[in-house]
């Protein structure tokens, strides 16, 4: 599994190819593992998605999605070639991130990542 940053480094600071653009952001959750494994669970019947207790990836045809749960919050790392390609994960990772979380919870947040 490919390593994510640790919580304590620069928040929005990854490394991620020079060719790809990147967004961040994360949910505060009452159990974050369980929502990570629940939604790289779902993911795997249509795409390659590999996950543990604290972390995940999903590679969608058009990039991917990082996910790390720590503490009580679900972060979420997604990279792709171009920014539409990019906008189709996020939104994709919205709607699961909706329907996954219980409710009252709001669509993450996305931010530029800053590339190591």
């Amino acid at each position: 599994m490919q390593e994510l940053p640790a919580a304590a480094s620069a928040p929005n600071s990854v490394s991620v190819s020079a060719a790809e653009v990147c967004v961040i952001s994360s949910v505060v959750i009452d159990d974050p593992s369980r929502a990570l494994k629940r939604m790289c669970k779902h993911f795997a019947h249509k795409v390659s998605a590999h996950w543990d207790d604290d972390e995940g990836t999903v590679d969608f045809a058009m990039g991917k999605c990082r996910m790390r749960a720590s503490g009580d919050t679900l972060r979420f790392i997604c990279s792709a070639p171009s920014t539409s390609e990019l906008s189709e994960i996020t939104e994709t990772i919205d709607r699961h991130v909706l329907h996954f979380l219980k409710a009252g919870h709001a669509a993450p947040i996305w931010q530029p990542c800053a590339k190591q």
